[in-house]
């Protein structure tokens, strides 16, 4: 009976695991991809309002994740009890077969033995239960936590939801970004980076700022950006606190950081960046290309728009990550960009076409810079210094 029991679950569950163990291994392999993807693109991620797309994403195939794995869980324990369970009913099968058949009760007296083996052989899984139940408390404290959090991400939602805008931010923006009096110093940190530091930038002009490594140089870019909230001060577009509209201070930015963040798909899907395939919008992506220089070397690959560009870009020149950065920013066609020393790991051959690329958006749009090398400021409208937590006009 046992055997044949085995037999059959064997049957049956076998293929069933099989299958959950390799979407198992395929569902984990792409839940990592889209960790380490939104991880290593979190500023690009923030500043572009792109998190429910990789939400989605990591969601879709943690469900996977998780059935699989609740199969595993459930079909693991079910030959167990089955097979225990069949034991116990043929044996009182047995004995009450005797019984009936008229059989004399001390003659049972082995029989009965063998139930009360049988009996003991259930104690380990009366433990597992016990041990089941002690693990569940332990760990209660820790659920009780991750209750308080969903309890305060849901308050904080609805606090957002119920939240007045103060003030409208123009969009497009009209005259002037301001940093007034911005103080900020990194948690645990034992200086302020910043000191009532002020900053003004005129529509249209093109902006270079300079300093020593740690000055505060990215720091102020990072406030300028609404990543960073400082402790003292504020960031101000046309006389307006972009932390009374932040949403809408976004639609207007873009960031090209010095390490262009790259997803493991297409040319199309690394411009359009956060778009689904089904709302991307190719005449913009050419146009994005075009603007960045990089249109003519797109259209000599056999697959265009199409080709994958492998892990990391890997497939890429470090010049052509750096314009498909480029053309991200502006396939969104926003008012201002910034760069944070988009060329600083270039060479100064590939860095000087890059800022080719960059010059001829001159004038067209507002484009604040941070650089270490002079041949990146040199068409700059603007140069500021950052050092000793202030901003000083250089020239």
């Amino acid at each position: 009976i046992l055997l044949g029991i085995v037999a059959l679950l064997s049957g049956i569950i076998k293929p069933i695991m099989r299958r959950a163990g390799r979407r198992n291994q395929e569902t984990n392999a792409r839940m990592n991809r889209w960790l380490l993807q939104s991880i290593h693109g979190i500023k690009e991620i923030k500043v572009m309002r792109k998190e429910k797309y990789f939400e989605h994403n990591f969601d879709e195939e943690g469900r996977v994740h998780v059935d699989t794995l609740r199969i595993n869980n459930v079909l693991k324990m079910v030959p167990k009890y089955c097979i225990e369970a069949a034991a116990m009913s043929a044996l009182f099968f047995i004995i009450g077969s005797l019984v009936l058949s008229g059989s004399d009760l001390e003659s049972l007296v082995s029989t009965l033995s063998m139930i009360a083996m049988a009996a003991i052989r259930l104690l380990p899984s009366v433990n597992n239960i016990s041990s089941a139940i002690s693990d569940s408390a332990f760990k209660e404290p820790m659920l009780d936590r991750l209750l308080e959090n969903l309890d305060l991400a849901d308050k904080n939602k609805k606090n957002e939801k119920k939240e007045v805008v103060k003030a409208k931010l123009p969009n497009p923006f009209q005259d002037k970004i301001c940093l007034d009096n911005i103080t900020y110093q990194y948690p645990k940190g034992d200086h302020k980076v910043l000191n009532k530091a002020v900053l003004e930038v005129r529509k249209g002009m093109f902006v270079g700022i300079v300093g020593p490594s740690g000055a505060g140089k990215t720091t102020a870019v990072d406030i300028l950006l609404g990543l960073l909230e400082p402790q003292e001060g504020k960031v101000l577009v046309d006389n307006v606190n972009i932390e009374d509209d932040r949403s809408d201070w976004f639609k207007q930015i873009s960031y090209i950081p010095q390490t262009i963040f790259m997803l493991d798909d297409t040319i199309r899907a690394n411009v359009a960046f956060g778009f689904k395939e089904e709302k991307i919008d190719e005449e913009k992506v050419w146009r994005a290309l075009e603007e960045a220089s990089l249109k003519d070397f797109v259209e000599t690959l056999p697959e265009g728009l199409d080709t994958g560009i492998g892990e990391r870009g890997m497939r890429l020149s470090g010049g052509q990550r750096q314009r498909i950065g480029i053309a991200r920013a502006l396939y969104r066609d926003p008012e201002i960009l910034f760069f944070d020393e988009a060329t600083s790991a270039l060479d100064n051959e590939t860095e000087k076409a890059i800022m080719e690329s960059i010059n001829k958006l001159h004038g067209k749009k507002t484009m604040i810079i941070v650089a270490h090398r002079l041949t990146t400021i040199e068409h700059c409208d603007m140069v500021l210094q950052v050092d000793n937590g202030s901003i000083t006009r250089e020239r």
